[in-house]
Parts: structure tokens; sequence; C-alpha cells
């Protein structure tokens, strides 16, 4: 966090800022107990990871996990009609959770610390409009919101694949409240990824399914 808001304020200001801004993560994992949440069997577990899969699929040549998920497999208006918003996000605290301890693993096996992680989300498939209503988008930048504020600098790189032109517009959106830093780790790609990218298409196998 102090490598990646450093910058953000003046120099003179800096030491009190970061203070602050430790001051209320260490705030928000204590009053969440965010520390023991990989103990805990959260509500509703089960539809959860049904309405959201997740998994690991293999490494990059630095070590980093490659976390991804496809979009179409998402359940938007079942995650957000049955769970809520609240608990969802509490549940993705658990997934942030869990891939934490998944590269306190792959550091071990590295013998180097690694503390990012590279995401990549499929949009094939994915009717993004169909879930792009105010109830979608609250959602949508609720979980955003969430990595960039609550876990930031664990993102190496993300790739968003399979992106029709349209998306443009809805990234538009999206990247308006997103840390600069953030935005520019990501790269939005069409369907030719596998030709850009060989070695993280070809990592497309899964490993292990990603559930805390």
């Amino acid at each position: 966090m102090v490598r990646c808001m450093w910058d953000e304020f003046p120099p003179n200001e800096r030491g009190d800022k970061m203070s602050e801004l430790l001051q209320d993560l260490f705030r928000w994992r204590d009053e969440g107990e965010v520390d023991s949440i990989l103990d805990t069997l959260l509500e509703q577990h089960e539809a959860y990871h049904q309405g959201w899969p997740s998994r690991i699929y293999g490494c990059d040549k630095f070590g980093h996990p490659i976390v991804a998920e496809r979009m179409s497999h998402i359940n938007v208006k079942m995650l957000t009609q049955e769970l809520g918003i609240e608990l969802v996000t509490r549940h993705r605290v658990q997934h942030f959770e869990a891939v934490t301890r998944w590269k306190r693993g792959c550091s071990n096996k590295a013998g180097y610390r690694l503390y990012r992680q590279n995401v990549i989300l499929d949009l094939k498939d994915f009717a993004l409009f169909d879930h792009f209503n105010e109830t979608g988008k609250a959602f949508l930048f609720a979980l955003v919101r969430l990595g960039d504020v609550r876990y930031p600098e664990t993102l190496h790189r993300c790739f968003i694949i399979n992106a029709p032109m349209y998306f443009r517009v809805v990234w538009s959106v999206v990247s308006s409240i997103l840390d600069p830093s953030t935005t520019l780790k990501i790269r939005i790609l069409g369907g030719d990824a596998k030709v850009k990218f060989p070695a993280i298409s070809a990592s497309l196998r899964p490993n292990a399914p990603f559930s805390a």
C-alpha cells in the first residue's frame, strides 16, 4: 500500500497520510475479522462458489499465480438477488485472502517473495449489457473498489480477453474509479489473445479449484 500511494501526496504530508491509510486498513481487517476469514464457513458458501467459480491456472515465468475467471460462468442475477452485494463482497474478501495464502506457497517454492498475481477475465459469451443496469453497476463498482482499495499493489497484470468492441464503452466507466497505477496493468484483448500471449494462453489448464 505504501508503495502504491506514496506519490499521491506531497512529501511533507506522506508520513501522516500513510499512517492514516494503514490505520484504516488495520481497522477494516480487525472489524471484519479478515485475518481469520479463511477459517470461517461463510453464509451461503455453496451458492456463492456455484455462482462465481474461480480457478488457479498455473503460474507465469516469474512464479506469479494466474487466476482466471470466465465471466459467462458468473451468475450475476443470482448473486445480487439471493446473496446481495454485502455478502458477495465478504466472499470476495475471502477470495483475496485465499489468493494471498496461495502466493505464500508459491513464494516458498520459488525461493523468493511473491505478493502479486495475474488475473485473466474471459468475456466470451458474456452478455455484458444484460448486467449493466443500476444493480449490476453497483455490484461491479463495489467489487472493483474492494480490490483497488483494500488489496492495492497485489495485481501483477490483468488481461481481459475476448472483449467485444462495445466493451470499450463499459471500460471507460469502470476505469474512472480505478487508481491510475491499476489501469496501467490492465490489457484489453480481443479473440486473438493466444497469438499475442502464447505463454499465458497455453497455461489455461486448471491446476486447482479456487475456493476458500
